[in-house]
């Protein structure tokens, strides 16, 4: 079964907020209500430490997805509360945004690799360069590989009758897996070392 869980953010940027929504799709197996609170707050968790103490936490919405819209429902929609607690710098430009991506475990027709992709806006620098025109240090890329990539990636909320959720694609589609690890699922998620522009604010999507 196929989650999405949806954060949105409301941040600062010309002169009004715009809201920055994150998308997460996770494969897993059966839930429940609590499951999915548990899930949403874990996610908060891992992303709060790592984004702008202008950016105000909105609204959490999760729906089962991998089927038709007419198939696909809405399971929770809730208020969120509270900010990034991430440091924040006035040069960095607010569209500055992390990409994170995954290798895919199957090849496209034409045996390309094929990647699963996610773009942040944090807000908060943690070591990069604010104008992407230089490469991160390896320290800023390792630390930011253990706060976020390493935590999203597998989805654990810490409770017993619960297994943890596998990040993937809206189809279902499963990062590739790397030997090793005590749990014997270990992706291995990577940051581009640049920060590249990503347009922020949902409406202009």
């Amino acid at each position: 079964m196929i989650r999405a869980f949806a954060i949105s953010k409301l941040v600062p940027w010309r002169g009004s907020l715009q809201r920055t929504t994150n998308v997460y799709h996770y494969q897993g197996l059966l839930f429940t209500q609590g499951h999915l609170e548990a899930c949403v707050a874990r996610i908060v968790a891992i992303e709060r430490p790592l984004t702008s103490v202008e950016h105000v936490f909105e609204t959490a919405r999760v729906w089962s997805a991998g089927g038709t819209q007419a198939e696909n429902e809405t399971l929770l929609v809730q208020d969120l509360a509270g900010k990034g607690t991430g440091s924040t710098d006035s040069s960095m430009y607010r569209e500055a945004a992390h990409l994170f991506q995954w290798e895919c475990e199957r090849k496209d027709s034409r045996g390309r690799k094929k990647y699963l992709r996610k773009w942040m806006h944090f807000g908060a620098p943690r070591n990069w360069y604010s104008d992407g025109s230089r490469k991160a240090p390896d320290y800023a890329i390792d630390d930011m590989n253990t706060a976020y990539t390493r935590n999203i990636e597998r989805l654990d909320i810490g409770i017993a009758d619960f297994t943890p959720y596998n990040l993937c694609s809206p189809k279902g589609e499963l990062p590739r897996r790397v030997e090793g690890g005590a749990s014997g699922v270990v992706y291995k998620g990577t940051v581009y070392p640049y920060l590249e522009h990503r347009q922020l604010g949902d409406q202009w999507r």
